[in-house]
Parts: C-alpha cells; sequence; structure tokens
C-alpha cells in the first residue's frame, strides 16, 4: 500500500483478501483463489469477484485488409466494485469502494438504488477493509 490516502486499488485488494481468507477444499491456493488467475475468491462468508468495467482501444484488420481501431467498453456503468454471494442466504452482494471523502456519482446511485430496490441485494460503500469487514459482519448476522 502507498504512504498517504490509500488508493481505491489498494483497499479492493485488501478486502478481495479479506474476503477469501479460509482454507477448505484442495483445489484452493493458498487458501484464496478458487483457480489461479481466474480473480474468484471464496471465504467463509461466500464467494466474490472484482467486478471490472471500463474500456479499451482495440486494433484489427478487416476481411478487406485495413486496419482499424475501435473502442470497447466492458462491464456495467455504476456497478459496485465488488460482488458476491453470501453463504449463509445466498444473496446477492455488493460492495462499492471509494476512497476517504469521495462520493458516489449518478450512475452509481441509480445502479445502488436498482440493486437493492429491483434485485433484493445487499450493499454498502466503503472507504476501508474495518469497514467492509463491518458491512459483512452484519449481512451474515441478519
Amino acid at each position: 500500500m502507498r504512504l498517504g490516502v490509500p488508493l481505491e486499488h489498494d483497499i479492493q485488494s485488501l478486502i478481495l483478501n479479506y474476503l477469501g481468507v479460509e482454507k477448505f477444499a484442495q483445489v484452493l491456493r493458498k487458501g484464496r483463489l478458487i483457480w489461479e488467475g481466474t480473480g474468484l475468491y471464496i471465504g467463509r462468508h461466500g464467494l466474490w469477484w472484482r467486478n471490472n468495467g471500463g474500456g479499451a482501444k482495440a486494433t484489427y484488420t478487416n476481411k478487406s485488409g485495413q486496419t482499424k481501431t475501435r473502442f470497447i467498453k466492458y462491464g456495467v456503468r455504476g456497478a459496485a466494485d465488488i460482488l458476491g454471494s453470501l453463504r449463509v442466504s445466498g444473496r446477492a452482494a455488493a460492495i462499492e469502494v471509494k476512497r476517504p471523502g469521495e462520493k458516489l456519482d449518478a450512475d452509481q446511485i441509480q445502479w445502488r438504488d436498482w440493486w437493492i430496490q429491483e434485485g433484493n441485494g445487499l450493499w454498502a460503500m466503503v472507504t476501508s477493509l474495518q469497514e467492509a469487514q463491518e458491512a459483512v459482519r452484519e449481512w451474515v448476522a441478519a
């Protein structure tokens, strides 16, 4: 982790490591990843993954031999950073990670409202590992 205010990525990594700490099967690598390189985390509270979104420039050659470039978007705008399924209830859960002092944007608010109201999902915005631990403990105890 870098000095000063932690980056969102650093906070996400801490949370994913926390969520996937329990050893319970031979397929796990050091009790954390299900399959190396998949980005799936399984632990005592459920199955979790990092929900990536964004875009990338792709260059390709079309059938007539011309080189073209296009922008490819992936993910859902506003979707939470970490998604999962709780082991105790099977309910879908979402964790939005922010740096301290940052707020949700309009797309994130819309997605949060949809997730909770239409999807009956659990949702939390956190700025630290400790806040994520509190949210998960609250969800598990409910």
